[in-house]
């Protein structure tokens, strides 16, 4: 049996380990070799070579370690909580539990803000959010895939959640893989290709989407081109407006900015206060 490992495009090295019947017989030989270097030769007494089948297992073992990939779901840490917040079980009839700081919240649960209520969230790291009062959000799907042993891109998330209604701020930072962050709402679905910034609230008349940093795309129901919303700007879907507006142009989106970047600043720290937690794939 001969295994070979050619790495990526980058790498111009090729590693090919023996097969397992050669090194034992070259092991062997080696022993041999010893036992008669000893017996006849005074000047080196306790000589002794590293049998090459324990060369080849090492080999072996890293060559697994860095080519496998582990993906596991895991679940959102709640990093501050204030008011009156609960969430619901995926069980159907299960009922609801009061959320407070370091509650987790699993994939399929759906989190609801009271009147007075407010929940700063860690999905994964990398994506922080803050649930608004009278919120309303579902986890659908929170996976991290740690690739080997590199220290070069080890881990990509997936990260997707439904917001039925209220209000969220958003913070993306990280480059998620494509369709790998999205943000469903009833009028349609929200993704982005790069870190940003952003908040987005749903009514039952319309979704606002107001992006304060970095490019967001947004694509209606039954619609198929994506409407790409750049920083600083303001989009609403449904809306008699064809084209995305400047967030300076009205009261109501200069708030919005500034609560989004009040927000990105106690949503930092948190998760600054947390930064020592262990690697989510090691939380479960």
């Amino acid at each position: 049996m001969t295994r070979t490992l050619v790495p990526s495009n980058n790498g111009a090295v090729l590693l090919v380990v023996v097969g397992w019947s050669g090194a034992i017989r070259m092991s062997q030989k080696i022993t041999s070799t010893n036992r008669s270097v000893r017996a006849g030769s005074p000047s080196a007494p306790g000589k002794v070579l590293f049998p090459l089948t324990a060369v080849c297992f090492v080999a072996a073992a890293l060559l697994c370690g860095c080519g496998s990939s582990v993906a596991r779901e895991v679940s959102a840490r709640v990093l501050q909580a204030e008011g009156l917040n609960s969430v619901t079980g995926t069980k159907k009839g299960s009922s609801g539990r009061p959320l407070g700081e370091t509650s987790r919240v699993t994939v399929g649960e759906r989190i609801h803000s009271g009147i007075d209520g407010r929940l700063a969230l860690s999905l994964l790291p990398g994506t922080l959010l803050q649930l608004a009062p009278n919120s309303t959000l579902t986890i659908e799907q929170l996976k991290v895939t740690k690739e080997g042993n590199t220290t070069e891109r080890t881990m990509s998330r997936r990260v997707r959640v439904r917001l039925l209604e209220g209000a969220i701020v958003v913070i993306v930072d990280f480059d998620p893989p494509s369709a790998g962050w999205c943000i469903d709402t009833p009028h349609g679905e929200l993704s982005t290709a790069s870190a940003g910034l952003c908040r987005l609230e749903v009514t039952a008349e319309n979704t606002r989407l107001t992006s304060v940093r970095g490019e967001f795309a947004f694509r209606a129901r039954n619609e198929s081109p994506e409407n790409l919303v750049a920083a600083g700007y303001v989009h609403e879907w449904p809306s008699h407006r064809m084209a995305s507006f400047p967030a300076d142009s009205d009261a109501q989106s200069q708030r919005d900015v500034h609560e989004s970047l009040s927000v990105e600043r106690i949503l930092l720290k948190l998760e600054a206060r947390e930064r020592f937690i262990p690697y989510p794939w090691r939380q479960l």
